[in-house]
């Protein structure tokens, strides 16, 4: 069968060939240099030819490297960002570690591809997996696929034996890019490169991601980098972690601004998100006061509960909790069963917890979580990425995922997935309500790179939150805690902001609360009346009054106050009577 990707528009500037400048580096080595943005290489066996990443689409990598080679192609992405990947649309088939398949998503849709796309009438092909251990087979030559997850969760290097040659994409280069919403953190990327030092003793030089060939080169050799490029890589990353950054300078790019620090022995550096003095403060101060409020607090024992269970890439900022009522158990044969023995489904509530997008875990939420259990629920209480590490859309992702993670494992913990309910509160009820306009607007969740899921939010509660970011913006009021975690998307227009813009009929059933001493009081009303304007269904509630000084913002989790058990009852009961 012909492959689809044959036509061309007839008034298309692209492709454009003249961009890419290639270089033979040995004799079944060739290096494609896209117009300095981007690296691709092509490596030659006697049976099999293998492109390593296809640069930015605006040249036909596929053309290029037949003027080489005339045999079977096989093409492998290092990782899924756009200048590596937007070439794949001029092959049938690409390769790429699945730990990236977000990352390439969220680039597959975006201005430049659709550019691509109008101009030659293509579209981006059949992706397969490859994964760390696969072995590449060219015939003369051989390739390891080695996982290095770090720029990106699903970055991978590839070792050419024969050769001695580490291709690293942009997962070890002398300016490598750690700021960017879906790099992992600093401390994930590092252990990544202490588990592949190793490599030293099995290669000697690096071509990485964009290895640029000087004009007027006479000396091919010193267009490689020494293989201690990985432990200086790392031991920059040690600097970053522990403190050792005065000096370090500010570094403007298109998502905000970060920072970089000098890589040891070398003239690069590694770009990152600094903590501020402000968020360390916050977070400390902000643990103090939550661990003095539920002082004393144990966990209720007619509650079972399955831990730190992954459901993404990114290690302890992907765990999730499952507490059920004791009514309900897991059993070996994966059959839920009561314990009169027959058959019974829970609803799900899912918690985002709050803390102003920078601070907060499950193990904080744990006690709330679990009290909203024994009311009838599954809970799942989870972590989610935090600014500013990571910033918007990160959280918002992690949410979709631990959906998908109930829709995977819902038999096996009994799961009624027709009755899935969402609440957080403060940054979390942002979050949720965000998150409902995505799960209820098929519009507004064209705007994001989500994995799409059968689950549809049946109600959700909100407590003590804001929800206007654009108007915040536009307003100059949003503070800074809130401006870190939008990072890049800081324009009011930005259709992605726009939560209330796309609340309509299908919205989740809401339950709102809020009290008079709440510093986010105003918000709750408005969002109530937005709600029932748009025709969904909605609840208010405003708990405590002016005089109670101890009711106030997230007054829900102080498992000692009366009002406290009351709103948690109000909420479980509406979100029941769905």
């Amino acid at each position: 069968m012909k492959s689809d990707n044959t036509k061309k528009t007839a008034k298309s500037n692209l492709p454009d060939n003249s961009r890419v400048k290639t270089t033979k580096i040995n004799d079944h080595i060739y290096l494609m240099d896209d117009n300095h943005e981007g690296t691709g290489y092509l490596v030659i066996g006697d049976k099999k030819a293998l492109v390593i990443d296809t640069m930015n689409g605006c040249a036909d990598v596929k053309a290029i490297v037949r003027k080489y080679t005339d045999l079977p192609l096989m093409v492998v992405n290092t990782h899924g960002h756009p200048d590596h990947m937007h070439g794949n649309i001029y092959f049938d088939e690409v390769y790429l570690c699945p730990d990236d398949a977000d990352v390439y998503m969220e680039f597959t849709d975006d201005p430049e591809i659709r550019k691509i796309k109008d101009e030659t009438g293509l579209k981006m092909p059949v992706v397969k997996d490859i994964k760390d251990g696969d072995k590449i087979d060219l015939g003369s030559l051989h390739l390891d696929v080695i996982a290095l997850p770090g720029h990106t969760p699903g970055s991978i290097l590839l070792l050419l034996k024969e050769d001695r040659i580490l291709f690293t994409g942009d997962a070890v280069n002398h300016h490598l890019w750690m700021q960017l919403h879906h790099s992992t953190s600093l401390k994930m990327c590092r252990d990544s490169m202490e588990r592949v030092l190793y490599l030293e003793n099995e290669a000697d030089r690096i071509l990485h991601g964009h290895t640029i060939v000087p004009d007027g080169c006479k000396d091919i050799d010193s267009v490689f980098d020494d293989i201690s490029l990985i432990r200086r890589d790392m031991e920059a990353i040690d600097e970053i972690l522990s403190g050792n950054t005065e000096g370090d300078e500010d570094y403007k790019w298109f998502g905000g601004v970060g920072k970089t620090h000098p890589i040891p022995n070398d003239t690069g550096v590694i770009c990152f998100n600094p903590i501020s003095d402000r968020v360390k403060k916050d977070r400390k101060e902000w643990a103090i006061s939550d661990a003095k409020r539920d002082k004393g607090l144990e966990e209720p024992q007619d509650v079972k509960k399955y831990r730190n269970i992954s459901y993404g890439l990114f290690k302890e900022h992907n765990l999730l909790d499952v507490y059920i009522p004791t009514a309900l158990e897991k059993t070996e044969s994966d059959k839920p069963k009561t314990k009169n023995g027959k058959d019974n489904k829970l609803p799900v509530l899912i918690n985002v917890h709050g803390g102003g997008y920078f601070y907060g875990d499950k193990e904080l939420y744990r006690f709330y979580a679990m009290d909203m259990a024994r009311h009838g629920f599954i809970v799942v209480n989870f972590n989610y990425r935090l600014s500013p590490e990571y910033k918007f859309p990160s959280a918002l992702q992690d949410i979709n995922n631990v959906v998908i993670w109930i829709e995977e494992h819902a038999k096996e913990y009994g799961m009624d997935t027709d009755r899935v309910f969402m609440m957080g509160d403060s940054a979390g009820a942002q979050l949720t309500s965000h998150y409902a306009a995505i799960n209820s607007n098929e519009e507004f969740a064209s705007y994001y790179p989500l994995r799409p899921t059968k689950i549809k939010l049946k109600g959700i509660s909100l407590a003590c939150g804001m929800y206007d970011i654009p108007g915040l913006i536009a307003g100059e009021t949003l503070n800074e805690c809130t401006m870190d975690y939008i990072g890049e998307y800081k324009d009011p227009k930005n259709p992605m902001l726009d939560v209330l813009g796309a609340i309509t009929k299908d919205y989740p059933a809401t339950y709102i609360f809020s009290s008079p001493n709440d510093f986010l009081y105003e918000n709750c009303e408005p969002m109530y009346r937005l709600i029932i304007e748009r025709g969904a269904k909605a609840k208010m509630k405003i708990y405590g009054t002016k005089r109670m000084k101890n009711i106030a913002h997230v007054f829900h989790c102080n498992m000692y106050t009366k009002i406290g058990a009351k709103a948690r009852k109000d909420q479980a009961d509406f979100l029941l009577s769905l």
